[in-house]
């Protein structure tokens, strides 16, 4: 009878207060062919009100990733007013969701066209020795690890129609080949972040150590360590050379690339291989 009472009384507006709000990384990548939105990057986002304004909750957290650049993959920012913390990593880096082994087989070049002298290897092209430029310091960066390779992959192709007086030539496709074994554990670092930024603001959330299948791997435990100390002291988050290597080279995926899918470049990266941030602001047609 009382809370059938105190029910009928309630104003959720008014007696209902969020406490905390915590973000993996937004990315709405939204495409509504029937109102004429053809694209994930915008930030044309219909039926979908993503602002949050000040005062929604006690606290609103999101966790950003850091190493994210596809096209299509635009941060939708909880900025200003609230607190965003950039963390290494790519987008499922930070929310979950790979594999906890996998095998990364990808382009990280777009496919450049060469047309060669037929009598000549296609290695003596000066795209070639760009892309060897190109690809030796990929490889100083660490990112096929001990386990992987880059190489660059061409293949050929039929030849535009000549005239009779022209030379013989030969057409390629020219791009750098990644293949690597891959680790899914970083995001367990962004959960313990949320986890213990949770706690301090009042979730009564249950201690990790009761999960055995969460734990991270020895190696990852010093970084989650720093990363803790330094987001729990208000800093920036910042890695050695050394750990910044293992990451790259281990953890970080390669999730922007030139291999099409289904026809598409769905995951290509974005220009000048910056990710776009779309501010936190008022949706037309939503009240504030």
């Amino acid at each position: 009878m009382a809370l059938g009472k105190l029910l009928a009384n309630l104003d959720p507006a008014v007696d209902v207060r969020l406490n905390l709000i915590g973000l993996f990384d937004t990315v709405a990548a939204i495409i509504d062919s029937l109102s004429g939105d053809l694209s994930a990057a915008n930030d044309d986002n219909p039926g979908v009100n993503l602002y949050l304004p000040p005062g929604c909750a006690r606290q609103v957290i999101q966790l950003q990733a850091r190493d994210e650049r596809r096209h299509n993959f635009a941060l939708n920012s909880v900025l200003d007013g609230h607190r965003e913390i950039s963390l290494p990593g790519v987008h499922s880096n930070i929310g979950g969701g790979y594999l906890p082994r996998a095998r990364e087989r990808l382009w990280l070049t777009p496919p450049r066209r060469v047309t060669q002298d037929a009598n000549r290897p296609v290695q003596a092209h000066l795209e070639w020795a760009k892309a060897r430029t190109q690809m030796l310091a990929l490889e100083a960066s660490g990112l096929a690890g001990d386990e992987g390779s880059l190489e660059i992959h061409t293949w050929s192709m039929t030849p535009a129609p000549q005239g009779k007086n022209s030379e013989d030539k030969d057409d390629y496709l020219l791009t750098i080949a990644l293949d690597r074994p891959v680790h899914g554990e970083l995001s367990r670092i962004a959960l313990r972040v949320m986890r213990e930024l949770g706690v301090r603001h009042g979730v009564p959330f249950k201690r990790l150590e009761e999960r055995p299948d969460l734990a991270l791997p020895a190696e990852l435990q010093p970084i989650a360590t720093q990363i803790l100390d330094q987001v729990l002291g208000g800093v920036e988050v910042s890695l050695d050379r050394a750990q910044e290597r293992l990451l790259r080279r281990r953890y970080i995926h390669q999730s922007a690339h030139w291999l099409p899918n289904t026809g598409v470049m769905a995951m290509k990266p974005a220009a000048d291989n910056t990710r776009k941030v779309y501010p936190n602001q008022p949706h037309k047609g939503y009240p504030e």
